[in-house]
C-alpha cells in the first residue's frame, strides 16, 4: 500500500484546509514528521486512519471536528492511495454539530463516506455506503483497524524507545505493541507439538520397520529382500508388500488346491486301507484254513483207514448179534430133530419104519423146508436189528441236521451283516471326512473372529468416549470463544486507555516541565504554553490496571485454549481408535461377530465330535474286518457240517427205506419176520 496525498479540513487541531503530498515528501524513500508537542503530528496519522476506517474508540465523531474551526465549516478528510496497482480515493466526513440554516441553535449532520477509483484518466465512484466501503477497503488493504494501527502506525513516543532497546527489550516491546503473547504461546505449543510429532514419527517409523520385518519374516522372504524392504520409503514398502501379498495369495491358492487334492487322495487311501485290511484279514483266515486243510489232508490216509474199519465194524455189528440167534436156532433145530426122531422111534419099536413116517418122503421134506424158512426169517430179522437201532436214532440225526441248518443260517446272517457293514463304513467315513473339512473351515475362523470382536469392543469403548467427549468439546469451544471475546475486549480496553493516555501525554509531560530545564521531547528550555490536563484524564495507573485485566484475560484464554486442545486431542484419539465408526455400527459389528463366534464354537465342538467319530469308524472298520473273516470261516465250517450231516441223513433214509421192503418201518418188518 502506498500513500499519495492527504487533505484535511476542520479536523483535529487544523482549522483550515491542509494538504500533505506524500509523493513529494517520500520521494527519497523516507520522511520525518517533526514539530513541537501539540503541532498535530499524531493528528495526521489519525486522519489517515479515519479516512480508511472511520472513527474509532479513541476519537468519537463529536471530537473530530476542530475546536479552532468556525462552527459552520464542514470537517472532511480525503486520502489518495494505491494498493495492488489501483489508485483510489476515499473522502470521509464525521458526524458534527452545525448551525441550523433557519433559526438559532445547531443540528447534527450525519457522517458520510465516498470511495472512488481512478480509471481512464478520471475518478469513478465505487460506493457511498459506509458498510460497503468498509468491506471494500478491508478486502483491498487486508488489515483490520487494530492491525493497521499496530503495524503501520507505531504509537507516538515508542519508536525512539524501540530503536534504543536491546534485542530482548525490543522483542518485549513488540510483544506489548502488537499483542503477540498468544502467538508466542501458539509458537511454543507448535514447537511442543512438533517435538511430539517428531517422536511420534520416529515411533511410527520404528513400528513400521518392525511391521515390515515381521511381514517379511511371515512371508518367508530372504534376508536380502527384507533389508531391501527396510531401506524403502513407506509408499515403496506398501507397493512392494502388495506385490508380495499377491504372490503369497497365488501360492496360497495353489497350496489350498494341492491340500484339497491331498485330502481327496487321503480319503481314497483310507477307503482303500479299510478294504485292504478286510482283504488282509480274509486272506489271513484263508491261509489259516488252507493250513488246517493241509494238516487234515496229511492225516487223510489214516482217516480213510479208520473210516473203512468203522464201516466194517458197522457191517459186522448185525452179524455179531445174529451169531447168537443162529446158535440158538441150530440148537432148537437139533432139539426138534431129536424130538422128531424120538417120535419116529416110538411109533416103530421093532425098528421098522413107521408106515406113515416117510411114506413118500414129503413130510420130512416139509419140515426141513419150514426149518429153513424159519432160519432165513430169523436171520433176516437179526440182520435188521442194527437198522432198527439206527432207525430209532433217526430223529436225533434229523435234529442234528436241523441244528446244522440253523447254525448255517446264523453264520450266513452274520456274514451278510458284516459284509453289509463293511460296505457301509467307507461311505460313512467319507461323509464324516467331508463334514470334518466343513467343521474345520468354520472353526479356523474362530480365533480371528474373537480378535476382531475384542478390537470392535475396544473401538466401541472409544466411540462411546468420543460421544461423551463431543459434548465436552462443544462446551470447551464455547468457553474458548467466551475467553477469546473477553480477552479481545480487555485488549481493546487496554488499547483505548493507552491511546487516551497518549492523547493526554502532553499534559502529563507538561506537568514535569520546569523553567530553564530542557523539554524531554523537543529540548527547549522555554515553556511558554504547557498543555493542561483534561477532566477525567487517563493515568498510568489506569493503563496498568487495564494491562493486568488484559493479562488475566489472556491467561484465561490460554487456559481455555489448552483445555480445548486437550479435549480435542482426547476426542481425536478416541475418534482415531474408533476408526470413524459410530456406536450403532460397532454394536452391529459386535453382534455379527458374536454370531460368527457362536458358529465357530459350534463348528469347533462338532469338529471334536467328528474326529472322535472318525476314530470310532476306523476302529470299527478293523473290528468289522476281523469279524467278517471269522464269520466267513464260521460260515464255511457250518456249511461243511451241514453238508456232512445232510448227506448222512440222506444215506440213512435211503438205507432204511430199502430195508423196510413194503413195511412202514424197519422195526415193523423185523416184527413181521419174527412172527413168521
Amino acid at each position: 500500500m502506498r500513500l499519495h496525498s492527504l487533505r484535511l479540513r476542520a479536523f483535529g487541531p487544523f482549522a483550515t484546509e491542509q494538504s500533505v503530498d506524500f509523493d513529494q515528501v517520500g520521494a527519497g524513500g523516507l520522511f520525518l514528521l517533526d514539530g513541537p508537542t501539540g503541532a498535530g503530528k499524531t493528528s495526521v496519522l489519525d486522519a489517515i486512519t479515519f479516512a480508511l476506517y472511520g472513527p474509532g474508540d479513541r476519537n468519537g465523531d463529536d471530537r473530530l471536528h476542530s475546536d479552532f474551526a468556525a462552527p459552520g465549516v464542514e470537517p472532511e478528510v480525503a486520502l489518495e492511495f494505491s494498493v495492488r496497482g489501483s489508485r483510489q480515493r476515499v473522502t470521509r466526513t464525521p458526524e458534527y454539530e452545525r448551525p441550523k440554516r433557519r433559526g438559532a441553535g445547531t443540528t447534527r449532520q450525519a457522517a458520510s463516506v465516498h470511495l472512488e477509483r481512478f480509471e481512464d484518466g478520471a475518478w469513478r465512484s465505487r460506493s457511498s455506503n459506509k458498510a460497503e466501503v468498509a468491506d471494500l477497503l478491508a478486502d483491498e488493504i487486508g488489515l483490520s483497524r487494530d492491525q493497521f494501527t499496530q503495524v503501520v502506525l507505531l504509537p507516538q513516543g515508542e519508536f525512539a524507545q524501540f530503536l534504543r532497546a536491546a534485542d530482548d527489550d525490543r522483542r518485549a516491546l513488540l510483544t506489548k505493541l502488537f499483542g503477540t503473547h498468544l502467538y508466542d504461546r501458539i509458537t511454543d505449543e507448535l514447537e511442543r507439538r512438533r517435538g511430539v510429532a517428531v517422536k511420534d514419527v520416529d515411533a511410527a517409523r520404528d513400528l513400521l520397520r518392525a511391521g515390515v520385518a515381521a511381514a517379511a519374516e511371515a512371508s518367508g522372504v530372504d534376508a536380502l529382500t527384507r533389508d531391501e524392504l527396510l531401506a524403502l520409503g513407506p509408499a515403496e514398502i506398501t507397493h512392494r508388500l502388495d506385490a508380495i501379498a499377491v504372490e503369497l495369495s497365488v501360492r496360497h491358492d495353489e497350496a489350498t488346491s494341492r491340500a484339497s487334492e491331498a485330502g481327496r487322495l487321503v480319503r481314497t487311501a483310507r477307503a482303500e486301507q479299510v478294504s485292504a485290511v478286510a482283504a488282509h484279514e480274509r486272506a489271513t483266515g484263508l491261509l489259516a484254513a488252507a493250513a488246517a486243510l493241509q494238516v487234515h489232508q496229511a492225516t487223510r490216509a489214516q482217516h480213510e483207514v479208520q473210516v473203512e474199519t468203522l464201516a466194517a465194524a458197522r457191517r459186522a455189528e448185525p452179524v455179531r448179534s445174529l451169531l447168537d440167534t443162529v446158535r440158538e436156532a441150530t440148537e432148537s433145530a437139533e432139539r426138534s430133530a431129536a424130538a422128531l426122531r424120538q417120535l419116529d422111534g416110538d411109533a416103530c419099536p421093532t425098528g421098522e419104519a413107521h408106515p406113515s413116517a416117510h411114506p413118500t418122503g414129503r413130510d420130512g421134506e416139509g419140515a426141513e423146508r419150514l426149518g429153513e424158512r424159519a432160519a432165513v426169517a430169523g436171520q433176516r430179522a437179526a440182520e435188521l436189528t442194527h437198522l432198527v437201532a439206527r432207525e430209532a436214532g433217526l430223529p436225533g440225526v434229523r435234529s442234528v441236521v436241523a441244528n446244522a441248518t440253523a447254525d448255517l443260517a446264523r453264520a450266513a446272517a452274520a456274514l451278510e451283516r458284516s459284509s453289509r457293514r463293511q460296505d457301509e463304513l467307507p461311505v460313512e467315513v467319507e461323509t464324516v471326512d467331508r463334514t470334518v473339512d466343513i467343521a474345520r473351515a468354520g472353526a479356523e475362523g474362530l480365533p480371528v473372529a474373537v480378535r476382531e470382536r475384542e478390537d470392535a469392543r475396544r473401538r466401541l469403548a472409544a466411540a462411546c468416549r468420543a460421544a461423551d467427549l463431543e459434548a465436552g468439546s462443544t462446551a470447551a469451544r464455547a468457553a474458548n470463544v467466551a475467553a477469546v471475546d473477553q480477552h479481545q475486549r480487555a485488549v481493546d480496553e487496554h488499547q483505548r486507555l493507552l491511546d487516551a493516555r497518549l492523547s493526554g501525554i502532553a499534559a502529563e509531560l507538561a506537568d514535569a516541565l520546569r523553567d530553564g530545564e530542557p523539554c524531554a521531547v523537543c529540548g527547549a528550555s522555554q515553556h511558554p504554553a504547557p498543555a493542561q490536563p483534561a477532566l477525567g484524564a487517563i493515568t498510568a495507573d489506569h493503563v496498568r490496571a487495564a494491562a493486568a485485566v488484559r493479562e488475566g484475560a489472556e491467561l484465561e484464554r490460554a487456559c481455555a485454549v489448552d483445555a480445548l486442545a486437550e479435549c480435542e486431542r482426547r476426542l481425536a484419539e478416541a475418534a482415531a481408535t474408533a476408526a470413524g465408526a459410530s456406536v450403532t455400527e460397532l454394536e452391529a459389528e459386535i453382534a455379527e461377530l458374536a454370531t460368527s463366534i457362536a458358529t465357530g464354537e459350534r463348528c469347533a465342538a462338532e469338529l471334536i465330535r467328528l474326529l472322535a467319530r472318525r476314530e470310532e469308524l476306523t476302529a470299527e472298520s478293523r473290528t468289522v474286518a476281523r469279524v467278517q473273516a471269522a464269520a466267513l470261516a464260521a460260515h464255511e465250517v457250518a456249511a461243511a457240517q451241514f453238508a456232512a450231516e445232510q448227506s448222512r441223513l440222506e444215506e440213512l433214509t435211503v438205507e432204511l427205506e430199502s430195508a423196510a421192503v413194503g413195511q412202514p418201518s424197519v422195526a415193523a418188518r423185523q416184527a413181521a419176520l419174527r412172527r413168521e
